[in-house]
């Protein structure tokens, strides 16, 4: 199936009176062949928004060196999409094992990439992940201070933000283009969290029936909740009830705010436009 377009992305967009002197630091979000970024002032409003898309993940590096909103020596915060990851308990977590963490999840990215993790729900969960040095080197020069996080941070968060409104038991997932996250939660807690490579929806309903099956979910009980861009995959409230009867179509509440001529920036697509880690 060949994914739609869903909803339109300017690829750069400026508020009126948008001056580089008032950006206060940097959202990136990394894909394969696209990415996000959002330039914020002091008060944490975004003020300006790139959306560039490459051939190659050669191309998008070149892009990213170019961008004149990353000329900007300003605090960074990255999310790479693009890299393995693993959950450890804050329990067991020893920052200086990060790559043994890693090892298991991606043996070739432990040994050469840089390693990073980064706490959730006051720690009790660490997320760990990581990115290409050079990549990263591109991204801290000048001596920018970065802060690096996996892409699926941001969508983990806001499930483990919400789970006091979930039921019994739930199923979150968060489509992008070409794979998706899901987070299952059993009594408000959290028992799975994955990504899963697609091409179609059925690829969605394929995991799904795996997923309810493994973790002995009933089918006409669970909740299933979806975020992001569903509409390039047909994806909608009809749908999925055709398969689950607790089957809903959901936004997430913006924590981020706009300039009123970027207002409408927030798309579907991404759901980090919305809702970004804190």
């Amino acid at each position: 199936m060949t994914t739609k377009t869903s909803g339109n992305i300017l690829p750069k967009l400026y508020s009126d009176r948008f001056d580089t002197s008032q950006v206060s630091n940097l959202s990136l979000f990394l894909f394969h062949q696209v990415y996000l970024l959002l330039a914020k002032d002091l008060n944490g409003i975004v003020i300006a928004a790139h959306h560039i898309q490459a051939n190659s993940k050669e191309e998008l590096q070149r892009q990213l060196g170019q961008d004149e909103l990353l000329e900007l020596t300003v605090p960074l915060r990255v999310f790479n999409f693009t890299a393995s990851f693993c959950l450890v308990p804050g329990l067991f977590f020893d920052p200086t094992l990060r790559p043994a963490y890693l090892f298991f999840a991606d043996s070739v990215s432990a040994e050469k990439n840089l390693i990073f993790d980064t706490g959730l729900e006051s720690n009790n969960i660490h997320l760990v992940s990581s990115i290409d040095k050079s990549l990263a080197d591109l991204l801290q020069k000048n001596g920018r201070e970065a802060a690096f996080h996996h892409g699926s941070a941001t969508f983990l968060a806001f499930a483990l933000r919400e789970k006091n409104n979930l039921i019994n038991q739930e199923i979150l997932i968060c489509v992008y283009e070409g794979f998706f996250f899901v987070a299952a939660f059993a009594n408000q807690e959290l028992i799975l969290f994955n990504s899963f490579e697609m091409t179609s929806n059925r690829d969605i309903l394929k995991y799904l029936f795996g997923l309810i099956s493994q973790l002995a979910f009933d089918q006409l009980h669970c909740r299933i909740s979806a975020y992001g861009n569903l509409e390039a995959y047909d994806i909608d409230e009809e749908w999925g009830k055709g398969y689950f009867k607790n089957f809903r179509i959901a936004l997430p509440y913006l924590n981020q705010q706009y300039l009123k001529e970027l207002s409408d920036y927030p798309n579907a697509r991404y759901f980090d436009t919305f809702w970004e880690l804190q």
